[in-house]
């Protein structure tokens, strides 16, 4: 990780499928990261639950996440990407993608990072799934 990155926003990005599906229930996405030794930290939210019926049909939604500035050099290790489902009754297939939108404060630039976290199936059974989103490897020298 660039130092002096610092993360001003975030953004879910979620797909539903197949087309023309329409999954009850809804999906919280967090972002969480450990800094110094083993202390977690909240560095991404969706604090309203995204509501599948509303993504149903195969298109792609973006959904602004909750951030707090951070310097993600900061952070010990990758992040992780947390997704929960709740009310759900049958599988629900969603793709996800995250994009942060950081400053790099050495070179006074904005930068957008985007990570495809890939597909994620989430059922009554198994409702939480977690995706690595690897910070180490972001770089402002792009």
């Amino acid at each position: 990780m660039a130092e002096g990155i610092v993360l001003r926003g975030a953004a879910a990005l979620v797909t539903t499928a197949p087309p023309g599906a329409s999954p009850a229930g809804s999906v919280s996405i967090m972002v969480t990261a450990k800094a110094l030794a083993e202390i977690d930290l909240l560095i991404a939210k969706r604090c309203v639950d995204i509501v599948l019926a509303d993504a149903a049909g195969g298109g792609e939604r973006s959904y602004e996440m909750v951030t707090r500035p951070i310097r993600l050099d900061t952070l010990r290790s990758d992040a992780a990407v947390v997704i929960r489902a709740t009310g759900i009754v049958e599988r629900t297939d969603l793709g996800l993608a995250v994009r942060f939108e950081v400053d790099d404060r050495f070179k006074q630039r904005p930068l957008v990072f985007h990570h495809d976290c890939g597909n994620v199936c989430l059922t009554a059974e198994s409702p939480v799934a977690t995706r690595l989103l690897p910070l180490s490897r972001f770089r402002s020298d792009q």
